[in-house]
């Protein structure tokens, strides 16, 4: 009897697959083959086959892959609702500004 088993998708195979497939969706809209696509701007950079190519257009679908991305995208960016003492990209943790001192509104001193 068979035993079911779980292809593990590795986290490298699935940052390849987002490159890859971010590179293709740039120039799909062109007008292009996806064979003139491939040996364009995939192929020089990548150095990868055309059945490979498709195989990794197959496997950006499938739920495993997208959920290595997703995974990594958390690692790169970390929701920061879930990270204790952080706050919202692009602003500063607390009610501070860079000087050290409270934020606040602006007061007029006239």
């Amino acid at each position: 009897m068979k035993k079911f088993r779980r292809k593990i998708i590795g986290r490298s195979y699935a940052a390849r697959v987002e490159a890859i497939m971010a590179e293709y969706d740039k120039w799909a809209r062109s007008g292009l083959s996806n064979r003139e696509i491939l040996r364009r701007y995939i192929s020089p950079r990548w150095h990868i086959a055309e059945s490979t190519f498709y195989n990794m257009v197959k496997a950006s679908s499938r739920v495993s892959v997208q959920r290595q991305i997703e995974e990594l995208q958390l690692q790169i960016f970390p929701d920061p609702a879930t990270v204790p003492g952080a706050s919202a990209p692009g602003l500063p943790s607390g009610n501070t500004v860079p000087g050290g001192s409270p934020a606040g509104p602006p007061t007029d001193n006239n």
